[in-house]
């Protein structure tokens, strides 16, 4: 599998969003080569780069069809590029129902395996789906190892790194595996865990939907990337007017929001502080990043915003 040992160290809790990330990122590398048709080879990494009489095409950024164009025009039917990380995936709650079984009173269906599937493909990895873990140890240490034995690179989980007895994401990892950090100095969440099991990365996001979409953009989209061997990480940010006050919050926050043109600059409506399923497909097109204090920021302030869309 070409697994990779990690070389992160460990730090103590509260750390904030940056420290947290390189932290991940630190202790993730790109992922071998596979060979792939040229047709199937967009917004893939080429392994090593190409020089035709013309151009050279490089490796380490996204193939465009431009590009896979010229090396066709060439002769080419085939490149080596990174492999596509395979992710899995395991919601836990006693609570949780898959979606289309029948309803049962007093549970909900599991919205975050979809969610999260969905952005595994969206950045370029191959969602595992592994099930449902009970609220127990053992249900997960089960779900874990079946992750394990289908070869997943990146191990995601929702829920079950909070406090108190259904803490299990955390205990296990503790136990088994290895902790690298739990807690991050940031809304949301703070219980946002990272370690390793079996050498695999595991990052363990919040159970409710809405805030598992921001963790997950700010943490599991920069480490696929990485894995499938980009070097340009980071969204890109604007300066927006905010069109409504927010309150602040004694740790960094980050919310949904809507950027819009405005004149020569940018405008943004922040989201407010939703939580789950209705709120995650609001629409939003960036992360408005709000910075730690008391009181409110008014209603015309600048602040920075990671656009997670097109405006």
């Amino acid at each position: 599998m070409g697994r990779h040992p990690f070389e992160a160290q460990a730090f103590t809790l509260g750390s904030r969003h940056e420290e947290a990330l390189a932290t991940v990122l630190a202790a993730v590398a790109p992922l071998g080569p596979e060979t792939i048709p040229l047709v199937e080879a967009t917004n893939r990494i080429l392994v090593a780069a190409i020089t035709t009489p013309t151009h050279t095409i490089p490796s380490g950024h996204p193939l465009r069809p431009q590009e896979l164009a010229l090396l066709a025009a060439h002769g080419f039917s085939e490149l080596v590029v990174v492999r596509r990380p395979r992710v899995a995936i395991i919601a836990t709650g006693d609570e949780l129902l898959p979606p289309g079984a029948p309803p049962v009173p007093g549970k909900i269906y599991d919205s975050d395996s979809v969610l999260l599937a969905a952005l595994v493909r969206r950045d370029g990895g191959m969602p595992l789906p592994i099930g449902i873990a009970h609220d127990s140890v053992s249900s997960l240490r089960i779900r874990l190892a079946t992750a394990l034995a289908r070869g997943a690179e990146l191990i995601l989980t929702a829920a079950g790194s909070h406090h108190g007895e259904h803490d299990i994401v955390r205990t296990l990892i503790a136990q088994e595996g290895r902790l690298y950090f739990w807690q991050v100095a940031m809304e949301p969440d703070r219980p946002l865990l990272f370690g390793d099991l079996a050498s695999v990365p595991v990052i363990s996001l919040p159970g409710d939907p809405a805030e598992a979409l921001i963790c997950a953009e700010l943490f599991v989209r920069p480490t696929l990337l990485r894995l499938a061997g980009h070097t340009e990480l980071a969204r890109p940010t604007v300066r927006a007017a905010l069109t409504a006050p927010v309150t602040r919050h004694p740790n960094r926050h980050y919310l949904r929001g809507m950027v819009q043109h405005a004149g020569e600059g940018y405008v943004v409506c922040p989201d407010g502080d939703g939580h789950g399923v209705e709120a995650v497909f609001a629409e939003a097109n960036a992360l408005v990043v709000i910075p730690p204090g008391e009181g409110e920021i008014p209603a015309g302030s600048a602040v920075e915003a990671l656009l997670i869309e097109r405006v």
